[in-house]
């Protein structure tokens, strides 16, 4: 299940779930709610999120070292968020705000709401930009809020002046390698709750409630660009998912750069 904006939690207590095992993918209870659950009989056996405030972090980061390298000019940050209530877009851009905090020479221009649309990231994108053109770096949510947002600065003439970072490894129009920087990786939990809900199955957890919240999110490289594109193509068939379980022999860590080699082998 996926407890966006906790609305599955909601309900759970209402139903019979005591031999169903239920397991959270990207979006879980807060910890009071899952022990008011367990109380009532709910049957959780474990979750797993991605850690979003890393990666909100990790883009700002990458996005400022880039930006160094290129531009001799103060950066001048825009930051684009998913939504104001959704745990990853919220996790997100509290990751962006602690790294912005840490650097006294970046210049903080806005933050706005895109609601993880591309569209909506054009609008806005060209609105700031009339309004703040000393903007050279954008921060964003999402790939689609990263696509507008780089619309608009072609529509703009300054496509050219300002570097764009998103998140998902969305497949852009023009390749994936036409994106200034993209997070990504996380779409791959979906693998990671099966291997863990198979153990559970099996016996072989160690406890009865196993909740991860794992730093998945990883840039696009020379060592991921060949399992981002057979993501976008959803062609992963050749990943044998079963080595990450702990009924392996040698059991791998469930990571974005063993699932590339594995996709190589």
């Amino acid at each position: 299940m996926v407890d966006e904006k906790s609305v599955v939690s909601k309900y759970l207590a209402k139903l019979n779930t005591r031999n169903i095992p239920i397991y959270f993918l990207y979006s879980r209870p807060a910890i009071g709610k899952f022990i008011s659950l367990k109380r009532e009989g709910v049957n959780i056996i474990g979750s797993v999120i991605p850690d979003n405030y890393a990666a909100g972090k990790t883009l700002a980061q990458q996005l400022l070292i880039k930006h160094t390298t290129t531009s001799t000019q103060p950066a001048n940050i825009l930051a684009l968020i998913g939504d104001y209530t959704t745990p990853a877009s919220v996790e997100r851009a509290a990751g962006l705000t602690e790294f912005v905090e840490q650097h006294e020479d970046i210049n903080f221009i806005g933050k706005e709401v895109a609601n993880w649309s591309e569209q909506e990231s054009y609008v806005k994108t060209l609105a700031f930009m009339e309004f703040a053109p000393e903007i050279n770096i954008i921060w964003c949510a999402n790939d689609a809020i990263e696509f507008g947002a780089k619309r608009a600065l072609q529509a703009h003439n300054s496509a050219h002046k300002v570097i764009v970072g998103g998140m998902n490894w969305d497949s852009a129009p023009k390749g994936i390698e036409a994106l200034d920087i993209t997070l990504g990786g996380h779409v791959l939990l979906g693998a990671y709750a099966l291997i863990n809900i198979a153990d559970h199955h099996n016996g072989k957890t160690q406890t009865s409630l196993n909740h991860s919240s794992l730093a998945i999110f990883n840039n696009l490289n020379a060592e991921t660009v060949s399992l981002v594109k057979h993501i976008n193509e959803t062609d992963l068939a050749n990943i044998d998912f079963a080595q990450f379980s702990r009924m392996a022999t040698d059991p791998q860590q469930f990571t974005v750069a063993n699932l590339a080699k594995a996709l190589n082998k």
